[in-house]
């Protein structure tokens, strides 16, 4: 019978030159995903006048995303037991949070439609998945 191997054994922390190299990817990573949500979306007819479309505060809002992952992530492998696993959890918890003002407060700036909704939640949910996939492998 072959033995697990805990995550713990099979996560190292990295040292700070591969934190800054994944972290550095991840934020061009997640500035290229929500460049990409946001043209397949014009193209489809979400209209890019809307306030939340406008492309330099969403790839800022990408790069502040994806840097507070690599802090939180580069502090986890030092501190937590599991920390993959803990890093993705902590992740979902601020991808569900970060959602909040797109179904509180987006639906009332000027010309928010469905689609722009379903825009922003996409390119949440993009920068969390390429930050989580780049941070932990």
């Amino acid at each position: 019978m072959a033995s697990a191997t805990t995550e713990s054994a099979a996560v190292t922390a990295p040292t700070r030159e591969q934190l800054l190299k994944r972290g550095s990817v991840a934020v061009v990573a997640a500035m290229v995903a929500v460049a990409v949500v946001r043209t397949v979306a014009v193209s489809l007819g979400v209209p890019e006048t809307a306030d939340p479309m406008q492309l330099d505060p969403i790839l800022t809002s990408s790069v502040v995303g994806a840097v507070g992952a690599t802090v939180v992530y580069g502090v986890l492998t030092r501190v937590a037991s599991r920390p993959n696993r803990t890093f993705v959890v902590i992740a979902g918890l601020v991808l569900l949070v970060s959602l909040v003002p797109v179904v509180t407060v987006a639906p009332g700036l000027p010309g928010v439609t469905g689609a722009v909704l379903v825009t922003l939640a996409a390119m949440h949910l993009a920068v969390a998945a390429v930050s989580v996939l780049i941070l932990t492998r």
